[in-house]
C-alpha cells in the first residue's frame, strides 16, 4: 500500500493539487504505524527545525523552502507514527517525514520514476 499512497500524492501534487492552510500541521500521506525512535535532538517533538550543520551549502534545502517556525510534535500513539506525514507542500515542494529507511527509499524512487528530484536529512 506503500507505493499507492505515495504515487497518490505525487500525481495530485504534479496536478496543482497544494497548499494544506495557513496552520503548521502534520497531515498523513499513509497510516500505517511505524516504530517511533526519538533522537536528541528531537526527542518526542518532531524533527529540528533549523538546518543542520553540513560542510557545504548546496546540499541544503533553498531558503524560500525552509520552515521558519517551530515544527508540531509528531503524532505518537502507543510508540508509533504514521509512515508517512507531510509538513509542508507548495509548487515547488513537498516536505514530508519519513521514519522508516526502506520506505523512505521507496519514496525517493517513486520520485526517480517521476523524474523529480529529492533528498534526504
Amino acid at each position: 500500500m506503500l507505493v499507492p499512497a505515495v504515487e497518490e500524492q505525487v500525481r495530485a501534487w504534479l496536478g496543482g493539487a497544494y497548499g494544506l492552510g495557513d496552520e503548521l500541521a502534520w497531515r498523513v500521506v499513509d497510516p500505517t504505524e511505524t516504530e517511533h525512535v526519538a533522537t536528541n535532538a528531537s526527542s518526542s517533538a518532531g524533527p529540528s527545525s533549523s538546518p543542520p550543520q553540513t560542510s557545504t551549502a548546496s546540499r541544503r534545502m533553498p531558503a524560500q523552502h525552509q520552515l521558519r517556525t517551530a515544527l508540531p510534535p509528531l503524532p505518537v500513539a502507543n510508540g508509533c507514527v504514521p509512515a508517512i506525514l507531510e509538513i509542508s507542500r507548495s509548487p515547488a515542494h513537498m516536505s514530508w517525514a519519513v521514519p522508516n529507511s526502506f520506505d523512505r527509499l521507496v519514496v525517493h524512487l517513486v520520485a526517480r520514476y517521476y523524474e523529480l528530484v529529492s533528498w534526504s536529512e
